[in-house]
């Protein structure tokens, strides 16, 4: 049983494996999937259901730490002390690290230190294609290092801006991450920047080597 959604009171039935919504004076049923809002924490009894199935939190704590071990189906895939539904999407925040993480074909991904926010259409992944490579010390200026690939909590098409964290070596053309000059064999070693894109007042962020 939770509150949510402005005092919406919404139940789940593990029998039907439903969750219902009391709506002037009866239950309506919501469906298998947890609404968006809804929210469990480690340590406390409580489960959230996504297409994949049933989220809950597992114990004991993790050693020396304040998170709890998240499942699905039962089976543990990492530790979080919060777990919610944000956008038709399933977010945990690990205390241990101080960062968000989105549940996205299999894996965990880093969303960032910045809570996702309901309603608003923000970045929830970053891929780089390559994400390491590795290119001639005589490149000239504009040569295509990697190509960013940005998914949007609502899937729509990404409009926002890219960034990088080394100006000196790495600039942004499109979605194309570039050389901003000419190398010479004075560049010679390994160099790594980190790309940003950020929209609607949230960003995501990945790490590429050269």
């Amino acid at each position: 049983m939770q509150v949510a959604n402005g005092g919406n009171l919404y139940v789940f039935a593990t029998d039907t494996r439903h969750w219902y919504l009391w709506q002037n004076a009866t239950w309506v049923d919501a469906g298998v999937v947890s609404p968006n809002g809804l929210v469990i924490y480690g340590g406390q009894p409580g489960v959230l259901t996504t297409s994949e199935g049933t989220w809950s939190f597992g114990s004991p704590q993790r050693p020396g730490g304040v998170d709890w071990p998240t499942q699905l189906n039962g089976s543990a895939n990492g530790y979080a002390n919060r777990t919610q539904i944000t956008n038709g999407n399933l977010y945990v925040f690990a205390k241990d690290t101080g960062h968000w993480y989105l549940w996205q074909n299999d894996a965990w991904v880093d969303v960032g230190t910045t809570a996702p926010v309901q309603n608003v259409v923000a970045p929830v992944a970053i891929a780089l294609s390559p994400a390491s490579v590795t290119i001639a010390d005589n490149a000239p200026a504009g040569t295509v290092i990697a190509t960013a690939t940005v998914t949007m909590s609502d899937g729509s098409q990404f409009t926002g801006t890219m960034t990088t964290s080394d100006t000196n070596l790495f600039a942004i053309s499109g979605h194309n991450i570039v050389t901003s000059r000419a190398f010479t064999s004075a560049d010679d070693g390994a160099h790594s920047t980190v790309i940003t894109a950020s929209q609607g007042g949230q960003s995501i962020s990945m790490g590429l080597s050269v």
